[in-house]
């Protein structure tokens, strides 16, 4: 019995695609991203300023009160500004390709968001001197751990509701700080002005400078 046979069909042909490319992210959604990470910085600066005053808590010396408020102000202020530093950083490598526009003020911007965080302690406390939570200054001690003993200095022992206007004035003002370090910090990003390294290194040697080629196009750094 002979048998038909047809010829094998030729497997279809797939076009061959490349590597992918990264999708640049739009602007809303890369400040989004570096706003967080803002964020998330401000968070470890406050709870390693919370750490320190539970470890020097015991010590009823104003001299190791002074240098714990400064260790954790600077650490703090450093950790933030950092982020800020890189996000403007990584905004300059985006504009240069043509990325996103120049917008000095999206370092102003980002802190104005992180500062919900000790806007909200204010706010309490704010309530706490209307005498809706009168306890709320332990809660603002803790939780805003920078100006832990600048607040004990400052109420002079007082519970919220028998703290004057201009108390409360000082002791809430110091919370713009936030808002200072990632204009800042975002500015000398912007800048590409590493304060840091010239302080370092200044008067001595330069460190080698990046090869530019190496870092990402796209600035997805």
């Amino acid at each position: 019995m002979n048998e038909s046979h047809q010829p094998a069909q030729p497997a279809p042909v797939t076009p061959q695609s490349g590597p992918k490319k990264k999708q640049v992210p739009s602007n809303a959604k890369f400040f989004a991203k570096n706003t967080w990470n803002i964020f998330v910085y401000l968070l470890m600066g406050e709870f390693m300023a919370l750490v320190i005053d539970i470890a020097f808590l015991l010590l009823d010396i104003l001299a190791v009160q002074i240098i714990v408020t400064i260790v954790n102000i600077f650490a703090y202020c450093a950790m933030v500004a950092s982020a800020a530093w890189h996000y403007g950083n990584k905004d300059l490598n985006r504009y240069q390709f043509g990325h996103t526009d120049k917008n000095l003020k999206r370092g102003f911007w980002a802190g104005l968001v992180v500062s919900i965080y000790p806007l909200f302690f204010c706010v309490g406390l704010l309530l706490a001197h209307q005498g809706y939570m009168p306890y709320f200054d332990v809660v603002y001690k803790v939780c805003n751990g920078i100006f832990y003993h600048y607040y004990n200095w400052i109420s002079g022992g007082l519970v919220p509701m028998q703290l004057s206007a201009g108390q409360l004035v000082a002791i809430i003002l110091p919370n713009l700080i936030t808002l200072l370090c990632t204009s800042l910090g975002y500015y000398f990003g912007f800048k590409d002005v590493d304060v840091v390294s010239r302080v370092v290194y200044r008067g001595g040697k330069k460190p080698q400078q990046e090869n530019p080629e190496k870092k990402d196009r796209a600035g997805f750094l």
